[in-house]
């Protein structure tokens, strides 16, 4: 817990500007707990690097809000989740969790296809990756969900199977 109050206490200039979050994270189709991941991870990657040190999904529960108030059954489910979420957005080759197997603790998170922001690779894409597209949370298009009749509370009450 120290080293990561060091880290948010030793915090670059650069870092205390604003977070950059690209356009094809809003268009991917992510669950919010996927989102939230991903805005946490861009929030304290290395502009030099694209990676994250000190991540554990409790953390990440904690700091985006998702655990306040909630009871000690709710809080091992969210935190549930947000492991899920990262599992799944390391299946799809958005990261990369550099887990010790048997290890418990915090672990270093890479990102892929990050823009650096910094440096002598300013401009670059480091780590880059295939990224396979996360559709389960896809919502449809704006012309799908026109061309779609509501049914009304009569016709669903009347209809017979």
């Amino acid at each position: 817990m120290e080293q990561l109050e060091q880290q948010t206490n030793n915090e670059t200039d650069e870092q205390e500007y604003f977070t950059i979050l690209p356009n094809k994270i809003f268009d991917s189709g992510f669950s919010h707990t996927m989102f939230l991941v991903m805005a946490w991870l861009y929030r304290r990657a290395d502009w030099k690097t694209g990676q994250v040190k000190y991540v554990t999904a409790e953390v990440i529960a904690t700091q985006m809000n998702a655990t306040e108030g909630a009871t000690p059954a709710d809080v091992f489910r969210i935190r549930r989740e947000f492991q899920r979420a990262m599992q799944t957005l390391e299946e799809h080759g958005w990261i990369f969790r550099h887990i010790t197997k048997g290890k418990h603790g915090w672990f270093w998170v890479t990102i892929h296809n990050y823009s650096c922001k910094v440096g002598a690779l300013m401009g670059q894409v480091l780590n880059p990756s295939t990224i396979t597209p996360y559709t389960k949370y896809q919502a449809p298009s704006v012309h799908e969900a026109s061309m779609k009749r509501p049914r009304s509370v009569h016709e669903a009450s009347t209809k017979r199977p």
